[in-house]
């Protein structure tokens, strides 16, 4: 029983220390630091990495959008709907119509990120149609897979539209916040 209890502590420590002694589990490898990365196994037996690698898409249009979902081809249209979004390339009026149709698609990816966009219209072009565009993100937070996106662009339009507001908002938030867990 004792010896138990003693190894238990040994083999944790040979664990976490890449002890050639206590090989790691399978799915894990250590790396040159020691710790356990996260690994997948090939059926050769060699173990390879994954790294996610974030790309802007390119600039994009409305009708390429538009043509990216008739096809079906889900990942082009969220690509092409990032475009449209990040560049500020054309009409913000026709940019916000697309986004607040898309707002409520049936697809929980594509309205998620038609959210996301109107927030960054918000920041590129500093103007949108406030009121239809607020009403609408307000309307979609009841969706639980936009309800986060959708407090995000409301504070991106509060902070790039209405900066001041902003400001005063977190300054009365840091007074107040120390209070609030009494």
């Amino acid at each position: 029983m004792v010896a138990d209890a003693y190894l238990l502590p040994k083999l944790v420590i040979g664990l976490s220390t890449a002890d050639p002694g206590h090989p790691p589990p399978d799915d894990r490898k250590p790396d040159t630091a020691g710790s356990l990365a996260p690994a997948r196994m090939r059926e050769d037996g060699t173990v390879r990495h994954e790294h996610h690698v974030f790309q802007n898409p390119p600039p994009s249009t409305p009708t390429e959008v538009d043509a990216a979902l008739d096809r079906g081809d889900l990942s082009a249209a969220l690509d092409a709907m990032v475009g449209t979004a990040l560049y500020g390339d054309g009409d913000w009026k026709d940019l916000q119509e697309l986004h607040l149709r898309l707002l409520d698609h049936e697809d929980h990816q594509v309205s998620a990120l038609a959210a996301t966009c109107l927030g960054h219209l918000a920041r590129v072009y500093r103007q949108l149609d406030e009121r239809r565009v607020v009403t609408a993100l307000r309307r979609a937070r009841a969706l639980p897979h936009v309800r986060a996106t959708a407090d995000n662009a409301l504070d991106d339009i509060l902070i790039f539209l209405h900066p001041r507001r902003a400001r005063w908002r977190g300054r009365a938030w840091r007074a107040i916040r120390p209070w609030t867990w009494i």
